[in-house]
């Protein structure tokens, strides 16, 4: 069965496959920007290590977003150099 066939049976555009099949095994890439981990500063670092020591049984979510025992404890964000 030739490809044009098949593609026209499943709804599919010859040129989308063709471009499918050009990036077939390359990397996935996107316009986002990527986390990393030199984007924390040293001492923002510290401050999220110490509290895990201080309260080591609350997950990561609810210490950035409830607080826990009226200690709140500041978002951690990219650090970016002005």
């Amino acid at each position: 069965m030739p490809i044009e066939e098949l593609l026209d049976q499943v709804g599919l555009a010859v040129g989308k496959f063709y471009d499918w099949r050009k990036r077939y095994g390359a990397v996935n890439r996107h316009n986002g920007k990527v986390p990393r981990v030199f984007w924390l500063l040293d001492w923002e670092k510290q401050k999220i290590l110490d509290f895990q020591t201080l309260y080591p049984d609350v997950g990561y979510r609810c210490r950035y977003r409830c607080g826990v025992s009226g200690q709140r404890m500041e978002g951690a964000g990219p650090s970016r150099p002005d």
